[in-house]
């Protein structure tokens, strides 16, 4: 949820030292259309909007010239509202939308959607769920000035209506639990639950490089199982 700089910096330093390619979605995009998902590339990506990514974050992707994707909850910009994450400290220090602005018109900067208030999708109706993944688009294009078409689940919490409405508006979709394996087996139509693996400020050094590798998925199991008994 947050950036620290001095991991940030090491983390990034490390994907520059190892040779990977550090892609935006488009590009990811077009790798899996065209089937050669190759090489160690990676999509950076952050959720949510933090202060911090343009405090400590922005510099170090900027200096390395390394692309990333923003998922925004536009409700929550510049609005008083807090994450319910924030509820103990009672407030999210979240970006401007003159900050956004002037992310969205860098080269190396994607802005995406996370909803438009960061609710449980699954919980909407069907207008509902329109409404809300349609005027979250529109506000972030908006205010930025640039084309939105990708999107990030809200706590990685998906059906088949969420689905499909997100299909109708976006051309890709992210999510921890169940998102699907990028690999040249990977469908099109797949492209709107692609896998995503959340870095955490506190990892260190062997957790950081354990997870780029794809060595966790027992802990991802093990998350998408905890998930499905509280939702029982």
């Amino acid at each position: 949820l947050s950036v620290s700089s001095k991991n940030f910096r090491w983390q990034m330093e490390y994907l520059k030292k190892h040779n990977y390619n550090v892609i935006s979605m488009q590009e990811g995009l077009n790798k899996i259309k065209s089937k050669n998902i190759k090489g160690k590339n990676i999509i950076i990506s952050f959720d949510d909007g933090y202060q911090d990514f343009y405090i400590n974050a922005y510099p170090i992707l900027s200096s390395l010239s390394f692309k990333c994707i923003l998922y925004i909850a536009p409700g929550y910009i510049e609005s008083g509202k807090c994450y319910w994450w924030d509820k103990d400290i009672g407030n999210s220090s979240l970006l401007s939308w003159y900050q956004l602005q002037s992310l969205s018109k860098r080269d190396i900067i994607t802005i995406g959607s996370h909803s438009m208030d960061h609710l449980d999708l699954r919980n909407l109706d069907k207008s509902e769920l329109e409404k809300d993944l349609l005027s979250s688009k529109q506000e972030l294009e908006c205010k930025t000035g640039c084309s939105v078409s990708d999107f990030s689940f809200p706590q990685g919490f998906i059906n088949e209506a969420v689905k499909y409405a997100v299909k109708n508006i976006y051309k890709s979709g992210v999510l921890i639990s169940n998102g699907k394996a990028i690999t040249n087996k990977l469908k099109e139509d797949e492209a709107f639950t692609l896998k995503r693996t959340a870095v955490q400020r506190s990892d260190g050094r062997y957790l950081f490089i354990a997870r780029i590798k794809g060595w966790l998925t027992l802990e991802e199991t093990a998350k998408r199982l905890i998930k499905g008994l509280f939702r029982k």
